[in-house]
C-alpha cells in the first residue's frame, strides 16, 4: 500500500493525503525534520487557483500518532459546541412554553393556603380581614366547595342596648348603633352603657349559611387627637358563638389586641348566629375613662345555601 511522501500516512483513494492533505505524487518541499499537521477537523476541496495546503482548516494537534480512519476511507468529522448550544436552547424554550400553558390554566381562585389561616393570636390574614381587598380562601368541608364570603354585612344585627350619641373632639356627632359592628369601618362602634357581662347580640343572616370563621375587634379602635377609644371603654375579652343546632364554641381574646380576632369553626348550616359577652374589661382609668362596653366589628365567613 503506497504511503504518503510528507506524513508516511497510508494513503487512500484520491487525490491527497487524508491526514495531512498534500498532493499525492507531490514531492516535499518543507524543510527536514519540521514537524508536519497530524490531524486537521475539516477538510475543503482546494481549488485549482490555491495551494492544496492553503485549504486545510480548524486546530492543528502536536505530533502524535494519526486519528483512526472510517472503514469508509473519510475522516471523521468532529462536532463543534454549536449542535449542542441549539439543544439546549431548544430545550429550555420547550420548558418556558409550558409552565406558560400550566400556568395560563390554572385556577383563578387557588385553594386557601396556611398564609390564609388564621394567625396564632386569631387575628386573620390580610386575604381574610374585611376593607382589605382580599378574598377569602375556599372551603373543601362546604358542599359543591367554593369560595367563602362574608355575611355578616347583610345579616340584620339585634343588640341589648346602644349608647346615646356623643360629640367627636371635632365637634361631629358620633353615634353607636349596631350597624357599626358590620358597616367595615374600623372607625365607628356598636357600644352599650356599662358591663355588658352576659348580654347576647344576635345576628340573622340573610340566607340559611355554613359558617367557616368566626371574628371580631374586641373594643373601640377609633382614635383622635387627644382620645384613644379602645383605652378609654370596656374590651370584650371573652365570647361564646352559638348557632342554630345548638352548638357553641368559646373565643378568648387578646386584650390589647385592635385588629380582627377570629377562630375557625365547624358547624352546620345555620341561619343564626349568637354572640354572648362572657367577659369584659373594667372601664379605661383617667379623664378619658368611658364605662361602656363597646365593639367595632364582627366577621362571620361562609358558604351560603
Amino acid at each position: 500500500m503506497a504511503r504518503c511522501v510528507r506524513c508516511d500516512h497510508e494513503l487512500g483513494i484520491g487525490r491527497f493525503c487524508i491526514n495531512c492533505g498534500h498532493a499525492v505524487g507531490r514531492p516535499v518541499t518543507e524543510t527536514p525534520g519540521a514537524r508536519y499537521p497530524l490531524y486537521v477537523e475539516d477538510v475543503a476541496t482546494p481549488s485549482p487557483a490555491e495551494p492544496a495546503d492553503s485549504v486545510f482548516l480548524g486546530t492543528v494537534l502536536e505530533a502524535g500518532p494519526p486519528p483512526p480512519v472510517p472503514s469508509g476511507g473519510t475522516p471523521r468529522r468532529r462536532r463543534g459546541a454549536l449542535p449542542w448550544v441549539v439543544a439546549l436552547l431548544a430545550v429550555a424554550l420547550i420548558g418556558t412554553l409550558g409552565g406558560l400553558l400550566l400556568s395560563s390554566g390554572e385556577d383563578d381562585d387557588p385553594p386557601a393556603s396556611a398564609s390564609e389561616a388564621p394567625s396564632a393570636s386569631g387575628d386573620p390574614s390580610p386575604s381574610q380581614r374585611p376593607g382589605k381587598g382580599g378574598r377569602p380562601g375556599k372551603d373543601d368541608d362546604v358542599p359543591g366547595g367554593g369560595r367563602l364570603a362574608e355575611v355578616a354585612p347583610t345579616a340584620e344585627v339585634g343588640v341589648p342596648a346602644e349608647a346615646p350619641p356623643s360629640t367627636g373632639v371635632d365637634g361631629e356627632r358620633v353615634t353607636y348603633v349596631a350597624a357599626h359592628l358590620v358597616d367595615r369601618d374600623r372607625e365607628t362602634a356598636w357600644r352599650m352603657p356599662g358591663n355588658a357581662t352576659g348580654d347576647t347580640l344576635i345576628f340573622t343572616l340573610a340566607r340559611p349559611t355554613k359558617i367557616r370563621f368566626v371574628g371580631l375587634i374586641n373594643g373601640y379602635t377609633k382614635r383622635e387627637a387627644g382620645y384613644d377609644g379602645y383605652a378609654a371603654n370596656r374590651r370584650v375579652l371573652q365570647v361564646e358563638w352559638g348557632f342554630d343546632d345548638g352548638s357553641t364554641v368559646t373565643q378568648v381574646l387578646t386584650d390589647g389586641e385592635r385588629g380582627i380576632q377570629s377562630r375557625k369553626v365547624r358547624v352546620p348550616v345555620t341561619s343564626t348566629v349568637t354572640l354572648r359577652l362572657v367577659a369584659v374589661s373594667a372601664p379605661g382609668a383617667g379623664a378619658d375613662a368611658r364605662d361602656f362596653t363597646a365593639l367595632s366589628e364582627v366577621v362571620l365567613l361562609g358558604k351560603e345555601f
